[in-house]
């Protein structure tokens, strides 16, 4: 099967390279397409669903919508944790702080429960039914979201003889922090806010983080005086660091390979057919990559690395053995001198 198989191969050679400059133009194109990280991803698969509903409240989105997907995928086997989250850390949460003052609340006969109540009531979006006209539908929706410290100043929470009692009739609205339990403190120089960027699966690592880079430049120009962003931990400094070491390893060992094969075969011919092979397989192992869904990651790329020592041996051995057939087959019919 083999001996055919070569048979075939040499009276088709320029069928063969022809495959194989398409098997090595198609590996380049697969190179630049396989994702690059540092690490194989071995953690757990996530699904991450983002959810987006106009005109209603976070409460309804809550009730309607995140609490029944929790609780129905709670069932699911192999689930180990189920967290609808923000990733960030430090700082105050922005809060809109009322201070009542109990003596005009008794002198305006309102419960500290009428407060609470109004004071949500007038927090919220609602929407309503839709209405024709001119053969056009219209949604109706009522916008009630509090946008600063005045909104809230003037609910209306009764009245007194016909005049409205409103907010800031019975205390006052101050903007403020709500009560932490934890800082997030920078190698002990001061308070910071932290965020954490999760990636998607089977996202290109390398790709993110440059995305997220150009991003946050944009942003930073609008940011306050002294405000600046910070990059305390950034994994495309060890993915370029692996990355380039394996490169470096591989051109090295290609280089080693390829002298030690000229200087023991003397044949540049003998030479170049297994020089040839090097790239040609490794340019072919990354359309596997990308066909089982690898990355190119250390794991990955010391395993090419290894394979070359096995691509090289092979060549050798068939080389030597063409070369001990031909002496064979050349003393055998060499004519014999009286």
């Amino acid at each position: 099967m083999v001996q055919k198989l070569i048979e075939l191969s040499l009276r088709n050679r320029y069928i063969v390279l022809a495959i194989a400059a398409g098997l090595f133009a198609w590996g380049i194109y697969n190179v630049q397409q396989n994702p690059i990280d540092a690490i194989p991803d071995l953690s757990d698969n996530q699904v991450i669903v983002f959810t987006e509903w106009m005109g209603q409240s976070p409460q309804t989105i809550e009730d309607q919508v995140t609490f029944p997907l929790v609780s129905n995928l709670q069932g699911i086997p192999k689930v180990k944790n189920i967290r609808a989250e923000v990733a960030s850390y430090g700082g105050y949460e922005k809060q809109y702080q009322l201070v009542i003052d109990p003596v005009k609340l008794q002198f305006y006969k309102i419960s500290m429960m009428n407060v609470m109540d109004k004071v949500k009531a007038s927090n919220n979006d609602v929407g309503g039914r839709k209405f024709e006209m001119s053969n056009m539908g219209y949604i109706v929706r009522g916008l009630g979201y509090i946008k600063n410290k005045e909104d809230i100043e003037n609910i209306a929470l009764g009245s007194n003889n016909g005049v409205p009692i409103r907010v800031k009739d019975i205390g006052s609205v101050q903007m403020g922090g709500d009560l932490r339990l934890g800082i997030f403190d920078a190698d002990g120089k001061g308070e910071v806010v932290g965020g954490i960027v999760v990636m998607r699966y089977g996202e290109n690592a390398d790709k993110v983080i440059q995305g997220i880079k150009e991003k946050m430049k944009d942003i930073e120009k609008g940011l306050p005086d002294g405000v600046s962003f910070k990059v305390d931990y950034d994994r495309s400094n060890l993915i370029e660091a692996a990355i380039a070491n394996i490169k470096d390893k591989l051109i090295e060992e290609i280089s080693i390979v390829c002298i030690i094969v000229i200087v023991f075969l003397l044949h540049w011919r003998s030479a170049l057919s297994i020089i040839i092979q090097i790239p040609v397989t490794i340019a072919i192992s990354f359309i596997l990559l990308n066909t089982f869904g690898l990355s190119s990651n250390i794991m990955s790329l010391t395993g090419v690395a290894l394979a070359i020592g096995v691509i090289v041996d092979n060549g050798i051995i068939m080389s030597e053995n063409a070369y001990r057939n031909l002496s064979e087959w050349q003393n055998s019919h060499k004519p014999n001198q009286s």
